[in-house]
């Protein structure tokens, strides 16, 4: 399953609706392919988009044609790795998400189904003035070429103040990753002071038991839950200023503002809660504290539940057992048949 996202980031929305955040949110998308998350719309006006994949057609195409705000929205069609080269593609219409490059030790026969398409390593981006200079967040999806990414990227992630990557891993090894394509992802974030702060899984069932295990929730009812060896995960790293105080000290406010959003938008309400209390001295210059953190403890515009009244437990609330994840799909749907039983149960009961 994708990290959780919330109906209404209410945080995000207020600070770029009020003029609050006073600068642009930088983004680059890498396997942009259909577009960029929703997420990311919260920030309005305020957010400004690099996104590039190595296809064209099924790729950026369409979305150069559709993009209503070039100024701030574009759209490369290239590659990006560890050099700068132009490197055979091989380009599978019938599944775009299977194309895939060269292998660079020649064992792959090239003939008139491949295309040439250039690679461009992030740091020469940088210094060509073609992104940043800042970039406040990255995602990365490019068939585990994350990692070639990454090492092609390090004076730019050095230098861009980037809070954080969202990244495709797996953990299976393989003559090209031994030690797993997450462990070198992992390796590779690690001198950037990046951690894994959460994790979206999808699962990979065998055929025996392809829709899911049968969960019964009442009277005969079920939900698939989802089973299996875990296939893919959707990793998010963030830097270690998300929890270091000494660090966040010595950011400017639309920096702090950027962090309590990225992790508002992720679902971590907790880390922007603490970020915005314990810079809330500075904070208070652009907004009115209590009610921001309001604004964190709502996900519906017409919400009205204050931080007072969940500080002091004024909530009438189901408590949250801790032994289960309350993320899975299996639980959502769940909570949405129980709704309709109850709804059946009035109904016939009016009757």
């Amino acid at each position: 399953m994708a990290h959780y996202f919330p109906p209404y980031p209410y945080f995000t929305n207020e600070i770029c609706k009020r003029g609050i955040l006073s600068e642009s949110f930088r983004l680059i998308d890498v396997g942009v392919r259909g577009g960029f998350h929703d997420r990311w719309k919260a920030f309005g006006d305020h957010l400004e988009v690099w996104g590039f994949d190595a296809l064209y057609e099924d790729g950026v195409a369409p979305l150069i044609a559709a993009n209503k705000h070039p100024d701030r929205i574009r759209y490369l069609h290239c590659a990006l790795g560890d050099k700068d080269e132009m490197r055979p593609f091989r380009y599978i219409r019938e599944n775009p998400s299977s194309s895939y490059f060269a292998a660079t030790n020649g064992t792959d026969a090239i003939d008139e189904k491949w295309s040439q398409v250039p690679i461009r390593r992030l740091d020469t981006l940088l210094s060509e003035g073609t992104i940043g200079p800042a970039i406040d967040f990255m995602k990365l999806d490019a068939e585990t070429y994350e990692i070639e990414i990454v090492k092609g990227a390090g004076e730019m992630l050095l230098r861009s103040g980037i809070l954080g990557i969202e990244s495709e891993a797996h953990f299976f090894r393989t003559p090209r990753n031994p030690r797993s394509h997450f462990v070198e992802l992992y390796e590779q974030l690690a001198p950037h002071n990046m951690s894994v702060y959460d994790m979206g899984i999808v699962r990979q069932p065998k055929p025996p038991a392809s829709n899911g295990f049968p969960q019964e929730i009442e009277g005969g009812r079920y939900v698939m839950r989802s089973i299996g060896r875990i296939h893919v995960c959707d990793c998010l790293f963030l830097r270690d200023a998300f929890e270091d105080a000494a660090v966040q000290g010595t950011f400017g406010v639309d920096r702090l503002l950027k962090m309590i959003a990225v992790a508002e938008l992720y679902g971590l309400q907790d880390i922007s809660l603490s970020i915005l209390l314990g810079n809330k001295d500075r904070i208070a210059g652009r907004l009115e504290v209590e009610e921001a953190c309001g604004w964190l403890l709502r996900e519906h515009p017409h919400q009205t539940f204050t931080y007072r009244q969940y500080s002091e437990d004024r909530i009438n609330a189901i408590r949250f057992n801790r032994d289960s994840d309350p993320r899975r799909v299996a639980e959502d749907m769940t909570a949405k048949v129980v709704e309709q039983i109850e709804r059946e149960k009035s109904n016939s009961t009016k009757i």
